[in-house]
């Protein structure tokens, strides 16, 4: 089976677990190397907050369908795991999922006369992130944003 083809099955099977824990896919991963699989599953809530609990009991489970469809030639491993904070936002769902917390912005144009940014978000918009600074509030484009980042 190609490895595409899995992907689209093991995503099947993924959306009705993240489901139930409240859970979005952010990525998923297929690696094969010399006949061992791993499959790595990013997940996190809306508004952040996984646990490790979440990620077991996903893992389990996704591992458990795997064997039994039997969707994956010899061995493989399943690993299942939140962003991360120190994971660049790029999108959207990114930085409403951590609304209320620090982060730090690296423009590729100036928004305020400036190229980089630290503040606390405090919404986001269809086209973009509100964040309070030390002395303002500013609103800066999703589109030119280069990286961000949480202060951790």
């Amino acid at each position: 089976m190609a490895c595409e083809e899995i992907s689209k099955i093991i995503e099947s099977i993924l959306t009705p677990l993240l489901d139930e824990y409240d859970l979005e896919l952010f990525e998923l991963n297929i690696n094969t190397h010399n006949k061992f699989t791993m499959v790595e599953v990013i997940a996190d809530k809306a508004r952040g907050g996984v646990n490790m609990g979440e990620c077991g009991r996903i893992n389990k489970a996704l591992s458990r369908e795997i064997e039994e469809k039997e969707l994956i030639e010899g061995n493989f491993s399943v690993d299942v795991c939140s962003p991360g904070l120190d994971r660049p936002m790029k999108v959207q769902k990114d930085f409403v999922r951590v609304i209320g917390r620090n982060a730090k912005f690296h423009l590729t144009e100036p928004v305020a006369g400036k190229l980089e940014h630290d503040g606390t978000i405090e919404d986001v918009e269809q086209d973009d992130v509100i964040i309070k600074t030390k002395s303002e509030s500013l609103k800066i484009p999703l589109a030119k944003i280069n990286k961000a980042v949480q202060i951790i």
